[in-house]
């Protein structure tokens, strides 16, 4: 189920983007799950940076992750990793999606 997707983000901008989650090709209805995002500058470093999620259109599996320009801003350059995972409600956690984001410098 989970997806890998590769994003980018600037450095000082507010980052938004809009996942839509599926099983077996299939959208899932989302609602009542919850959903937690992390960004690091790798899988082995314990700091993260926590997205904020949004259910956006929860019967078509829709949902978001942001983050401000304040926390793109205390990001380092380069290349991190992020994991999306939701929780159902029944409690059973499942990665949704999976990658790297590049983080490119302001000037």
């Amino acid at each position: 189920m989970a997806a890998n997707i590769t994003f980018v983000i600037h450095k000082g901008t507010d980052f938004t983007r809009e996942i839509q989650v599926k099983d077996n090709g299939s959208t899932l209805n989302i609602t009542g799950y919850t959903f937690d995002g992390k960004i690091a500058e790798d899988f082995h470093t314990t700091t993260t940076t926590s997205f904020t999620t949004a259910i956006t259109h929860a019967s078509t599996g829709k949902f978001t992750i942001s983050l401000t320009d304040t926390q793109t801003t205390a990001l380092t350059a380069g290349e991190h990793v992020y994991t999306v995972t939701m929780t159902s409600d029944t409690g059973v956690k499942t990665r949704v999606a999976y990658g790297v984001i590049d983080v490119k410098d302001e000037v």
